[in-house]
């Protein structure tokens, strides 16, 4: 008698091997989702430092603008209240005598968050 052998090919995937593809991608995922999520904290801080920046660089323009139409010590004094608030977020203008030139005002506006200082412009004001 003529015995035919059978041979056995494989086809497919079993199923431990199909578990461990799942776990591979489970771990793959998670490390993924964790990127997502840094990168939309990422984009919440740079949105409120953009915000900020704005806000101080508005401020400065302000302080100009009142020592471009009215005088030197108004615009020294100037302390942005005139100017939009914004929610959430303080401006502090400090204004500090040049030490070589008397007619001269260095001022620093900041701008925070909270307790995070967000923004800060500095600029030289003169007297002339």
């Amino acid at each position: 008698m003529n015995a035919r052998l059978h041979t056995c090919t494989q086809r497919g995937a079993t199923l431990v091997e199909l578990v461990m593809v799942i776990v591979i991608l489970s771990v793959a995922s998670v490390a993924l989702m964790d990127q997502f999520v840094n990168a939309s904290k990422s984009y919440q801080i740079d949105e409120q430092v953009q915000t900020a920046t704005q806000l101080a660089q508005e401020c400065a323009e302000h302080i100009l603008a009142t020592r471009r139409t009215q005088d030197y010590d108004t615009a020294i004094a100037s302390n942005c209240d005139a100017l939009p608030v914004v929610a959430g977020y303080a401006t502090n203008v400090a204004p500090t005598a040049c030490a070589t030139s008397p007619p001269c005002t260095e001022i620093t506006v900041t701008v925070t968050q909270g307790v995070t200082t967000r923004a800060s412009v500095v600029f030289m004001l003169g007297d002339y």
